[in-house]
């Protein structure tokens, strides 16, 4: 990877990390009605924090944003110990970023088995036309508007 590249590349994981730390943090404002789940940041201690950086094959940013969304919402949301996600799209086309709680490493470590065992396809099918990076986070802090 070209200097230039690799530069921008580490200049943008640094900051799509910290905006998705500080667009995550506050309580998601939806259209959605009152009574629907929500994903909502807490600093639980007992929660894992998963922040995954998809870097699609050029031209697919699009399908990976949908395989993710598909086997989120087909299988991956109803797993044991899964709390929230949030999908985001790079608006340069380069990128898609999960943001995902869970209760903790063990439920993560079910959720890859079931994910390589074939349960999730289309979360799979994302694996597989884009490169992951991904870490787990502990949240430190919420900060509302004043």
């Amino acid at each position: 990877m070209p200097v230039l590249a690799q530069l921008r590349h580490t200049i943008l994981a640094g900051l799509t990390a910290t905006l998705i730390a500080a667009s995550m943090i506050t309580p998601a404002i939806s259209q959605t009605p009152p009574d629907t789940k929500a994903p909502v940041l807490q600093t639980q201690p007992d929660y894992l924090t998963m922040i995954n950086v998809f870097t699609p094959i050029s031209g697919t940013q699009d399908e990976v944003a949908a395989a993710i969304q598909e086997g989120l919402d087909e299988s991956v949301s109803r797993l044991p110990g899964f709390i929230n996600a949030t999908v985001h799209k790079s608006r340069d086309n380069d990128y898609v970023v999960v943001y995902a709680q869970w209760e903790d490493q063990a439920a993560v470590d079910a959720a890859v088995e079931t994910i390589q065992g074939g349960g999730a396809p289309a979360m799979m099918r994302a694996f597989t036309i884009a490169t992951p990076d991904f870490h787990p986070y502990d949240v430190l802090s919420v900060h509302l508007a004043k």
